[in-house]
């Protein structure tokens, strides 16, 4: 780099003094900073390649890993809810018919949902146990033999599950599933596999006479009565003192059902949750 500089010089002759100014062009090199070195992008980008390869070759099988896992057990949890739909739907969606107890000429009657009927059921066996009048005897064994009904009902759902194949299931994908979840399974397959056993042994109320099971093929359909049954106070106070003898027949088999209807729900929830 060269910058010009002018110079004036002051010249005496024979005394006097004249001002010439000289132009002398003076070349100045400016030497620049040293230079620096140029910056290796094509190694850095080497690098980079290869690390963000090592990162994917590490990640992606973990991510698929991660991802087959969570496919298997939530195909693990459909087919448990499927395999036991059949009976959350019945639990939901099946209601005893309740027959007030009432001394008029025309009580009437509704459905209900089994555990709102049950409690509806204890409550009118603890006050009308000992009762002498004939509509009152009446609808309370008419409300016993329904909700036996819905028990024998009950008991063919739990069946057609085939429990057996479910723990099978369970044992071979449990590791699928967390700890709570497998304790869940096995506790909602516990009281459905003694559900059958229970309800069925304690079910001694196909005895009652003033109310029978109407039975085609083999399976239980309905219940008959006689018409003229209000004016046979023997036979209902005979029924009577028979459902008092078997007290202990009748909580096991409404308790059951009682605490196997809870347990459906809490698993799966209360409907349209």
């Amino acid at each position: 780099m060269t910058d010009t500089i002018s110079m004036m010089d002051t010249i005496s002759v024979f005394g006097v003094t004249d001002t010439v100014i000289a132009a002398q062009n003076i070349s100045l090199h400016v030497y620049p900073n040293p230079v620096e070195s140029n910056f290796d992008w094509v190694s850095i980008s080497i690098l980079s390649v290869a690390f963000f390869s090592l990162l994917a070759a590490i990640f992606i099988p973990f991510a698929q890993k991660k991802y087959e896992e969570r496919k298997t057990k939530e195909s693990f949890r459909l087919h448990i809810k499927m395999r036991l739909g059949d009976i959350y739907n019945f639990v939901c969606l099946e209601k005893i018919e309740y027959h007030d107890l009432s001394i008029t000429n025309d009580p009437t009657s509704c459905t209900m949902k089994p555990v709102a009927f049950i409690k509806k059921l204890n409550d009118d066996f603890k006050d009308h146990r000992n009762s002498v009048q004939p509509r009152i005897i009446f609808s309370l064994l008419m409300n016993i033999q329904n909700v036996m009904l819905y028990s024998y009902k009950l008991r063919n759902t739990v069946r057609r599950a085939n429990l057996d194949e479910l723990t099978d299931k369970t044992l071979e994908h449990g590791t699928n599933l967390t700890r709570t979840e497998l304790n869940n399974v096995y506790t909602l397959a516990l009281f459905l596999q003694h559900f059958v056993p229970i309800s069925l042994q304690n079910d001694v109320f196909y005895q009652i006479k003033s109310i029978q099971r109407v039975e085609k093929e083999e399976s239980w359909v309905g219940l008959k009565v006689e018409s003229d049954l209000l004016q046979n106070q023997k036979l209902l106070n005979h029924d009577l003192l028979f459902l008092n003898d078997n007290e202990f027949h009748l909580k096991a088999v409404i308790g059951n059902v009682n605490l196997l209807v809870n347990k459906v729900i809490d698993y799966y929830g209360q409907p349209g949750e």
